[in-house]
């Protein structure tokens, strides 16, 4: 959609100018200059408005004049001028005002409901109403409620952080676009209001009120090694269309678990130590015995998706440094060159025996995999200062079931199956699952952040 919307009217970005410090969502400056936006005329036309259409002595020009002083002239209509006053709340002291009989107030919202974003997405605010309409659209981290005589209960406040802009609306809707960024260890919330007025008479009325929301990242098992971008911050991911299973009151999985769109499953007994996100279609059921530490969260998880399948793509079309067909025998050792070691191996089918990994800790191993996967009771071990984030395997087309089991197993490294079913059983593994078909975790297994 996002495309869509820039292509439809190309805008610059929105809301990190809304809180310069504190706000994350950032500016965007590549998608353009703004569209009939900050005219003079238009912001000499809303400053009368405020100021009140009719007072002896003001002009247009004076308007004009002390329209950048947008705030300030919502403080006069609470009495006071030239600053906000601290705390500016007043919602036990008014009621509401009569609806305008000529505004028609915009309607304001964003490119997806609820507005919840993870860090690196991009997205779009819109504002829709009468063309030609004014919109002086209210930004703050406090959600309000302020009443402001003659304009009407706002709900956003007046901190530190208030921001405002003023907008015209042209026939095909304002859009602005922006990028989020990292919040740090809490969610980060903007809330937003407009006041239309009617360019006709100048009467105010107000929009609908919205918020945008940004969830905390700088989770302790991301790893960047392996260029997965979003998908980089999941220990579970369940693309589009999976189904995940978790059970049993002994398994624990270290870091967040992501639901993609139209994912399936039952998440039950266990717990999460991060967030688990789901995407507003998912309709895994979800006990209230699982445990999760972070909280849940709805949100779309399009740019992990998107991230991890064309990450497999691009792994699966590197050229091997090393091709081993199929891998059988107890014990096995893969040693590194230095740098990214690009390993295919047809099949992999190892029951009680063990897998070391050789390398400095400027190695890394892309594992490819082509056929059958079976991890049956093995350890899987590092040495030579490689760290276990270093590992990634990848199934980059269709087959059977990737296996890793049984309650003496060890596994290393992030398994990305887009097209196959992943079961984790009994063992534990130190990285990540990011699976299409069937992801399951249960009977105690224990999913853990690799070592860094």
């Amino acid at each position: 959609m996002l495309g869509r919307l820039l292509s439809a009217l190309s805008a610059a970005s929105l809301l990190a100018a809304v809180i310069p410090a504190q706000s994350h969502l950032q500016i965007d400056k590549a998608s353009g200059a703004r569209a009939a936006h900050h005219s003079s005329a238009a912001a000499a036309l809303f400053a009368q408005g405020l100021l009140g259409f009719g007072r002896p002595g003001l002009t247009l020009t004076d308007a004009a004049k002390v329209a950048p002083l947008i705030p300030s002239l919502l403080a006069s209509k609470l009495g006071g001028v030239g600053s906000l006053p601290a705390p500016f709340d007043l919602s036990t002291g008014g009621g509401s005002v009569t609806p305008s009989a000529t505004c028609i107030p915009a309607v304001l919202g964003f490119d997806r409901d609820p507005a919840v974003y993870t860090a690196g997405e991009s997205g779009c605010f819109i504002a829709r109403g009468v063309p030609g309409s004014l919109v002086l659209v209210l930004w703050d981290t406090d959600p309000g409620p302020t009443f402001v005589p003659g304009v009407g209960l706002l709900h956003v406040g007046f901190s530190a952080h208030f921001y405002d802009e003023l907008v015209v609306i042209p026939a095909a809707g304002f859009f602005e676009c922006f990028q989020t960024s990292c919040p740090g260890t809490s969610a980060s919330t903007v809330y937003g209001q407009g006041i239309s007025m009617d360019p006709a008479t100048l009467e105010l009325c107000l929009s609908n009120a919205i918020s945008a929301t940004t969830l905390p990242c700088g989770d302790h098992c991301r790893s960047d090694v392996f260029p997965l971008g979003a998908a980089a911050s999941y220990a579970v991911l369940a693309l589009d269309g999976a189904d995940l299973d978790i059970g049993s009151g002994s398994t624990l999985i270290d870091g967040d678990v992501g639901l993609g769109a139209h994912t399936t499953g039952s998440l039950m007994k266990a717990t999460i130590t991060g967030k688990l996100l789901r995407d507003p279609t998912s309709t895994a059921a979800q006990h209230p015995d699982l445990v999760v530490n972070g909280g849940t969260w709805v949100a779309s998880l399009g740019s992990a998706v998107g991230d991890a399948l064309a990450a497999s793509s691009s792994f699966a079309a590197l050229p091997p440094t090393q091709t081993f067909g199929d891998v059988t025998v107890q014990d096995f050792t893969i040693t590194g060159a230095g740098g990214l070691n690009v390993i295919q191996i047809q099949s992999l089918s190892v029951v009680g025996g063990s897998l070391t990994f050789v390398g400095g800790p400027s190695d890394r191993f892309l594992i490819n995999v082509l056929g059958d996967f079976t991890w049956n009771g093995g350890t899987m071990l590092v040495q030579g200062g490689v760290t276990m984030d270093r590992v990634l395997w990848n199934f980059p087309t269709a087959g059977n079931p990737v296996g890793i089991f049984k309650p003496v197993m060890v596994a290393i490294g992030t398994f990305l199956a887009p097209f196959r079913d992943v079961i984790l059983d009994k063992g534990t593994l130190f990285g990540a699952i990011i699976g299409g078909r069937r992801v399951v975790v249960h009977s105690g297994a224990q999913l853990n952040c690799p070592t860094h």
